[in-house]
């Protein structure tokens, strides 16, 4: 049931070629259209998945179709851009959105006092796209490679500028102190970043391999086969 004040004032959209009469749809085409993020769930063997253009009166948006998992991370992310949610919305939602990623204790922080190099104008959805590829992939990236290049080739290749440190900052004292956070009990470094723009905006990340005492599937294997990705610092930039 919806309130009156958007019911849609017809019923017929455009979908894949065709015109059929789905309320529901008229319905998140509108709200879609006012600027609101619309999740529609649907059966698994209905053939609606991720984002699809709807049409009505001529007027085509993007909805998201939710059959399982995989689309509803990729809605919720998209939400976040959708809705241009502010630093602390986000802290909200993170945790759905890129559910297997770890966050330092000071990272979310950090995204609210450096907003300007995460959240204004484009720089949102690269944000989210690169948080995304370190949730999707960051850790299979990492615990199949050691190669330096050879990870920067595998998230470059998925859209995302990234790089550790040069040895120069690694020896640099000051640099150190700067890339260093508490994490579980102990100092570390969080030297790999990616790099939102050539010049500001850098989410410092680190890998965490897998533990014994990571948790696990009744079936004895491990929830995290190949770790998870820690986010450390997000900053306009470090000493290097």
């Amino acid at each position: 049931k919806w309130d009156d004040d958007v019911t849609p004032d017809a019923f017929e959209v455009e979908l894949n070629g065709q015109v059929v009469e789905a309320p529901t749809l008229a319905w998140a085409w509108k709200r879609r259209r006012e600027g609101h993020a619309v999740g529609c769930l649907g059966l698994p063997d209905a053939g609606r998945s991720r984002p699809q253009l709807v049409g009505m009166g001529g007027v085509t948006v993007e909805l998201h179709f939710i059959s399982n998992p995989d689309d509803r991370r990729s809605f919720l992310r998209q939400s976040i851009v959708i809705e241009r949610l502010s630093p602390l919305a986000f802290e909200s939602r993170a945790a759905r959105a890129f559910p297997t990623l770890l966050w330092q204790d000071d990272a979310m922080a950090d995204l609210r006092t450096e907003k300007a190099s995460f959240f204004d104008g484009d720089r949102l959805p690269i944000t989210v796209h690169h948080l995304g590829v370190l949730d999707d992939h960051g850790a299979t990236i990492f615990q199949a490679h050691v190669e330096q290049q050879v990870r920067e080739q595998h998230l470059g290749s998925r859209g995302v500028s990234a790089s550790t440190e040069s040895g120069r900052a690694k020896s640099n004292k000051k640099a150190v102190r700067d890339h260093t956070r508490r994490w579980r009990g102990r100092d570390v470094q969080f030297w790999w970043h990616t790099k939102i723009v050539y010049d500001d905006g850098r989410i410092h990340f680190l890998h965490e391999p897998p533990s014994r005492d990571d948790p696990m599937h009744p079936d004895g294997r491990l929830v995290h086969p190949d770790g998870r990705i820690v986010v450390g610092i997000c900053r306009g930039h470090l000493t290097v």
